[in-house]
């Protein structure tokens, strides 16, 4: 048997090329190639807000688990979750359908830390007395699903157990991990401990119609909140959505009946949908600092907190709020060193692109309708706010004390409250404004408009509280114009003969006091005995303070690392033999499509990615790989047996 003369070149080429490929699969990222993008991990740092996960919301699997609920005790058919002691375990990525009741019970996931979860929820209802009734212990990510159709309702007890505070919970859904909502259905949460929803990471909502009451924060979010193409209805006792770093409104309905804070996080940002809030304080709150605010947008986002705390004190007319007040002092020297740690390059800012912002705030007599400790930027839609004159309420607050600004480049504004606070739009702003100050406040119900000379209205609104200050900026007005600003039957002319036109007093006593654009920014309201100003945190109905600092004392608690070791739920070993209540003798953190696994490794609950969780595209790569080498290897032998001959 003879061979071709360049066997040995063609069996030198097949394994380097498999040799490459190898390299490639293993590097592909770094050497600037194309590689399967996992955006749903936690690892991810890409800039994709909503991902293809996040917005299924009609998902089917021939392999989901069918979970029924049944009071006290549970029907599990399919591998991958058990039932025992109440609680509905998820122990392994996948997907699962589940469906009817517990009287007393909870639903709790713990999965791999690199396990996507799928629950989709198609007529469930749970109550749980002293706990979440879901939480979600370990993940890489968690999608909530409301199948279509379907009514779900979570509910919480007053009081949480000790081992519920010792996981952290405080929340009706409780998750250390990234969490998206999603689908059709409806979801109905109702909080008696603290939180509606308490999340560590990510929360997203991109469908579904939601109802969230809770005696403190409706949304409370360490990381980012993300919302979308849903309608959320909202009654909350403190804020309604509360996020550490950033939210993000894209689209979708929130409506707010009741809150003592709106919207507050770091930065917020809002491109699309609809937007109504009735608070008692303030209704967005951009809740950081900068030290020199945009600088007309020129250079970017702002960076650098300025101030103790990043919030604003209750003033002392707030009544029952004083409560508060005490505690601002206390904390000033743990507040300044929380601020001092604060990176230099958190951001804080509100950005309004589009959609529509209405808030109505008659009651609150020290509160603001937009408020940034740093920058405002509206660049579109339409932003209403109407707060009660009669009080230092400012309905668009920005640093200017710290260098913000507030820029309008284009969308419609219509802003009234109090004018003993008011600042004026930036002068750096692309779109013409009028600020508009007087002394006697309107009747409620004023209708305010900008109409041309022909008596053409370009922007108007039926104002729902009486006001002494407005400010309007909309479309179409042109510089050297004159129009007129109507403000119930009475008109005023105005020529724009710069960018930001004020008329009336803007400075006097209290404009000296804080700066800025003649009243200037009022920044934070109540200030300790060092001159720093500092937020006092919310009181309870019965003025006790609940400190924002976690510890068991007082009932907040920094959760502790996910293992059965020191907190996460580890069930004792079940029979295989009843797939009813029972379980499968799989311990928490394992299982799956592939059966039960070895529990060798279960003391930790951070583990590698089991197989049978794998991207289909990893399975390509490997097997791509696998596939080269053998066939290097048959060549060879070949050309060795061939020699022989």
């Amino acid at each position: 048997m003879s061979t071709h003369k360049y066997i040995d070149r063609i069996c030198i080429a097949v394994l380097i090329l498999t040799l490459v490929v190898t390299v490639l699969f293993m590097n592909g990222k770094s050497l600037g190639l194309p590689s399967v993008i996992d955006e749903d991990a936690e690892t991810y740092e890409g800039d994709a807000n909503f991902t293809a996960n996040d917005y299924n919301g009609t998902w089917e699997s021939e392999r989901a688990v069918k979970i029924t609920l049944n009071g006290d005790s549970a029907t599990v058919r399919g591998n991958g979750a058990y039932f025992y002691d109440n609680r509905l375990v998820i122990a392994g990525g996948g997907y699962y359908e589940i469906t009817g009741s517990l009287s007393d019970g909870q639903i709790i996931v713990d999965a791999y830390s690199s396990s996507k979860v799928f629950l989709k929820l198609m007529g469930v209802n749970i109550y749980c007395a002293d706990d979440a009734a879901l939480r979600i212990d370990q993940a890489d990510k968690v999608f909530l699903t409301l199948a279509d159709g379907t009514e779900n309702v979570l509910e919480s007890g007053e009081e949480y157990s000790d081992e519920a505070l010792e996981e952290g919970s405080k929340g009706v859904i409780f998750t250390h991990d990234d969490l998206t909502i999603n689908g059709s259905g409806s979801l109905t949460i109702t909080g008696s401990y603290q939180h509606g929803i308490d999340a560590n990471d990510d929360l997203v909502i991109t469908g579904g119609t939601l109802q969230v009451t809770a005696p403190e924060d409706a949304f409370h979010v360490n990381d980012a909140f993300k919302f979308t193409n849903a309608d959320l209805t909202i009654n909350a006792g403190d804020d309604a959505i509360h996020a550490d770093k950033s939210i993000l409104v894209a689209g979708g309905n929130i409506l707010i009946n009741e809150c003592y804070e709106g919207l507050e996080a770091l930065t917020i940002e809002m491109t699309d949908g609809t937007v109504e809030i009735h608070p008692s304080d303030d209704a967005f709150n951009a809740n950081g600092g900068s030290a020199n605010g945009f600088g007309g947008f020129g250079g970017g986002m702002p960076g650098g907190f300025t101030n103790t705390d990043g919030t604003e004190a209750a003033s002392e007319t707030e009544g029952n709020d004083m409560a508060k007040g005490a505690q601002a002092v206390e904390e000033a020297d743990l507040t300044e060193a929380s601020s001092d740690e604060a990176s230099s390059e958190d951001e804080c800012w509100v950005h309004i692109s589009g959609g529509e912002i209405t808030i109505i705030n008659s009651t609150g007599r020290d509160a603001d309708g937009i408020d940034s400790n740093s920058d405002i930027l509206i660049t579109g839609g339409t932003v209403h706010v109407s707060l009660n004159g009669d009080g230092s309420n400012n309905a668009l607050d920005y640093g200017s004390e710290s260098g913000g600004a507030l820029v309008i480049d284009g969308g419609t504004v219509i802003a009234c409250g109090g004018s003993s606070m008011v600042e004026a739009v930036s002068d750096t702003s692309g779109q013409y404004s009028v600020l508009y100050n007087f002394e006697e406040i309107t009747e409620d119900n004023t209708y305010v408009a900008l109409t041309d000379d022909a008596g053409k209205e370009l922007a108007g609104w039926e104002v729902p509280c009486g006001f002494t200050s407005v400010t309007l900026s909309c479309p179409g007005i042109e510089e050297g114009k004159t129009y007129s600003l109507m403000v119930g039957e009475e008109a005023t002319e105005v020529l724009f003969d710069s960018v930001s036109v004020t008329i009336g007093n803007v400075s006097g006593e209290m404009g000296e006091m804080w700066g800025g654009h003649g009243m200037g920014g009022h920044g934070n309201r109540s200030s300790t005995e060092s001159g720093e100003f500092t937020r006092p945190q919310r009181s309870t109905e019965n003025g006790e303070f609940t400190p924002p600092w976690m510890s068991t004392e007082n009932g907040e608690f920094t959760p502790p690392d996910r293992s059965t070791e020191n907190g996460g739920f580890t069930p004792p070993d079940m029979s295989t033999e009843n797939s009813g209540s029972a379980a499968m003798n799989m311990p928490a953190g394992q299982g799956g499509f592939g059966g039960t696994e070895s529990s060798e490794d279960t003391e930790t609950t951070v583990k590698g990615t089991p197989a049978s969780e794998l991207p289909t595209e990893v399975w390509i790569w490997v097997g791509a790989s696998v596939a080269a080498l053998l066939l290097t290897g048959v060549i060879i032998l070949i050309v060795r047996r061939a020699r022989r001959l």
